[in-house]
């Protein structure tokens, strides 16, 4: 692990469509993530704080699919994936904290499309 990562208002960790290398832990400070649709408009997606870990958005796909920039000066540090992987069989919690921020994950994606289908559907009615 590397730590000390700075990182300014309004740098980007990683961009849409950059491959997957490492992991990074907020140490302090805080992100977001965005997409950009095809008409240039900003969406966020999420919002990072300390603790929390970026850029697993990505190791299904081996790319992201958004970009994050902090939000304000923020300190990281960088995990290679493969020393998470071997950290998470030995660091207590660490596999069952990743367990339940991917599922917290899907499940605030699965809220997002149901709102996103209900709105669509309304002007129907």
């Amino acid at each position: 692990m590397e730590r000390g990562h700075p990182l300014t208002r309004g740098q980007t960790v990683y961009r849409t469509d950059e491959p997957f290398h490492p992991a990074y832990a907020i140490r302090a400070g805080a992100m977001k993530s965005v997409t950009i649709s095809e008409d240039g408009e900003e969406q966020i997606t999420a919002f990072h704080l300390p603790g929390e870990l970026v850029r697993l958005d990505a190791i299904g796909f081996d790319a992201h699919p958004s970009t994050s920039a902090g939000l304000k000066a923020t300190r990281l540090c960088k995990i290679p994936f493969a020393e998470l992987e071997g950290l998470s069989g030995r660091v207590h919690g660490l596999l069952q904290h990743l367990i339940r921020r991917m599922s917290q994950a899907i499940a605030t994606e699965q809220e997002m499309l149901h709102l996103l289908a209900h709105r669509n559907a309304s002007p129907r009615s």
